[in-house]
């Protein structure tokens, strides 16, 4: 950061969330059916988080039959998974994010860009 401030004469400060590290995923029992169907068979996972207080269900928010076409090629979980575990699974390829701040920063410490 000192490099910086010199290079534009002006005092820079970094400010942004912190990327944090994470333990190993063999080691966590969070959402355990996730990481137990990303080590059998992967195309893709969908996290689909409808807004607070919406009472929304699933199957109705996707197109009519969609949950019976995908089958065991993917996975669609509702309201949250452990994203960074997720990240860091072996069989992960690539990532397709909303792009919020936390996603860029998580998936480019662990490797993907977004």
């Amino acid at each position: 950061m000192h490099h910086v401030s010199v290079a534009v004469n002006k005092k820079t400060v970094p400010v942004g969330p912190l990327v944090q590290d994470y333990p190993n995923i063999e080691d966590d029992h969070e959402r355990k059916e996730i990481m137990e169907w990303l080590s059998k068979r992967v195309n893709f996972i969908w996290v689909i988080r409808f807004p607070v207080g919406e009472d929304i269900k699933l199957e109705e928010a996707l197109p009519q039959g969609f949950l019976e076409r995908i089958g065991e090629r993917g996975l669609v979980v509702e309201a949250w998974a452990p994203q960074a575990k997720i990240l860091q699974h072996t069989s992960i390829g690539g990532f397709v994010s909303h792009c919020g701040w936390g996603s860029v920063m998580e998936s480019l410490n662990l490797g993907f860009q977004s």
